[in-house]
């Protein structure tokens, strides 16, 4: 660069906008765009972020936006652009690991201009990656609780432990029927090695099921039209313990391949149920329930009570209700995951998962899978003609 070029350079900074130099420093707008992400996770924590602007203005426009245009995208392909999305990601982080590292090596470069090309790009990446979680799950964590949208009635603490061996009751004798009704109509034999097109089938009637409930419990809602992909290689999420795992980078439902047959539907309309905007844990549960409930397929009902009786108080009189057959498919269900889950993963998969529900206000963290109970309690004490 000669002198004439170094000086109308020099020139050009110097007449440029206060404004337009700060923000044409890559270095000082990612720094101020992270700090705000961190602020809104705060926010978060803290239950800082109103509830009803959530619901009334977020939910109606941010949210279904993302889910109409992100979730229309990826239903035009049969494969997970979400995994494609993982890969990329995996090889920024080494490449940016890889150039800090020399950085670090060769100390003469350390402080040169220019040189962390790698590093800020993995570094606006994972900023993106951020907001499209926020924008499309973590803000929706902060809408009103499931029950106060649907107005269902509270429980009487007098007659919780009533209530609930009503239901857990009820819950088994639902798994009795519909276990029998779908060994009577079944051909497939035990839970392993799930042929592919049995597979889809499930994945295909799941988003059919959410459908049927839907102007129900969330009429405004519109399902984009992508189903439930599977994640490869098969059992990968059961070896960090996960059946099932939801994207709001693309708005897609994934569930493992290598999950036992009585679980697949359950797990399959859990995803979608984040996919409508459900994105409490227990909500989803609820929603799946609920849904798997209602369907015709005798083997959506019985995983809808196999996945239910997790939860719900063990008793001798509901283990005697639900039958020796039940029994055993939960035994045969927890053996089939001995086989796959990796012990260390799936106990850092939990803490971190905990930590990271905790961390967006969900006080319980990953227990509140099992809050679904409180939902179906409040779900059956609702009138008829609202449920």
């Amino acid at each position: 660069m000669n002198e004439t070029e170094r000086a109308t350079k020099q020139l050009c900074l110097i007449h440029r906008p206060p404004g337009a130099r700060f923000f044409m420093t890559s270095g000082r707008a990612l720094a101020v765009f992270w700090l705000l992400t961190v602020s809104i996770f705060a926010a978060l924590y803290f239950r800082l972020v109103p509830s009803d602007f959530v619901e009334h203005v977020y939910a109606p426009t941010v949210l279904a936006a993302q889910r109409a245009i992100l979730g229309g995208i990826a239903s035009l392909v049969p494969f997970s652009i979400a995994e494609v999305l993982v890969a990329v990601f995996g090889v920024l982080a080494t490449i940016a690991v890889s150039e800090l590292l020399w950085r670090l090596v060769r100390r003469t470069d350390r402080l040169r201009r220019g040189r962390w090309r790698a590093c800020k790009t993995f570094a606006w990446v994972s900023l993106a990656a951020a907001w499209l979680y926020l924008s499309g799950h973590g803000i929706a964590l902060a809408r009103p609780p499931l029950a106060d949208r649907l107005a269902l009635p509270v429980v009487a603490e007098d007659a919780r432990a009533t209530r609930l061996s009503e239901l857990g009751l009820e819950v088994a004798r639902t798994a009795r029927n519909a276990r029998l009704e779908w060994t009577r109509s079944s051909t497939t034999g035990d839970g392993t090695d799930v042929p592919a097109s049995e597979r889809l089938a499930i994945q295909r009637d799941a988003r059919t099921a959410l459908l049927a409930i839907l102007d129900t419990v969330a009429p405004e809602c519109v399902l984009p039209p992508g189903g439930v992909k599977a994640c490869y290689p098969p059992r990968l999420l059961m070896r960090f313990g996960v059946s099932g795992v939801f994207s709001p980078f693309t708005f897609e439902a994934h569930a493992d391949p290598g999950l036992h047959r009585l679980e697949m539907p359950f797990v399959a309309v859990h995803e979608l149920a984040h996919v409508a905007g459900f994105a409490g844990e227990d909500e989803a549960n609820f929603i799946a329930w609920l849904a798997c409930s209602r369907a015709a397929d005798p083997l959506f009902q019985y995983s809808a009570a196999l996945a239910a009786m997790r939860f719900l108080p063990r008793s001798s009189a509901i283990r005697a209700e639900a039958g020796s057959e039940v029994a055993a498919d939960r035994v045969a269900i927890a053996n089939h995951w001995k086989q796959k889950r990796w012990k260390v993963t799936s106990k850092v998969q939990r803490f971190v998962w905990d930590a990271a529900l905790k961390s967006q206000g969900v006080r319980t963290g990953i227990a509140s899978y099992g809050e679904m109970v409180e939902l179906m309690l409040r779900w059956r004490l609702a009138p008829r003609t609202s449920r």
